[in-house]
């Protein structure tokens, strides 16, 4: 725990201009080693009732059962299940092998830029 408070230390007083946004990030990452207690819960919760990562988090912050800044967001959790960084895989959880990355298309608007020839 001190070494994250170490981090955070130095990411909020290195430079006014950060963000927080990249604040936020990495406070979701640090917040994600395998150790704490918010990943073992959220292992469990996976493993015996068969819950998704949406439904941990959810759970989690309505009874607030940790710290604010120790619940990571959904979409954290998800790239870092990918990643292999969770002590679950994607076959524990039941809506991750459903989810896909959709591809954006981009529409031309003919009627819209044919004025503009």
């Amino acid at each position: 725990m001190a070494q994250e408070d170490v981090i955070l230390g130095i990411l909020l007083n290195v430079d006014s201009k950060i963000s927080k946004s990249i604040v936020h990030v990495a406070i979701n990452l640090i917040s994600l080693s395998s150790n704490s207690e918010f990943v073992k819960w959220l292992a469990k919760q996976i493993k015996t009732r068969k819950w998704s990562l949406d439904a941990c988090v959810g759970y989690a912050r309505k009874h607030e059962l940790f710290a604010a800044d120790k619940i990571p967001c959904t979409k954290t959790l998800y790239s870092e299940l990918w990643a292999g960084n969770l002590p679950i895989t994607p076959f524990d959880v039941p809506a991750a092998l459903r989810r896909t990355t959709k591809a954006h298309k981009v529409r031309r608007i003919s009627a819209f830029l044919d004025q503009y020839r």
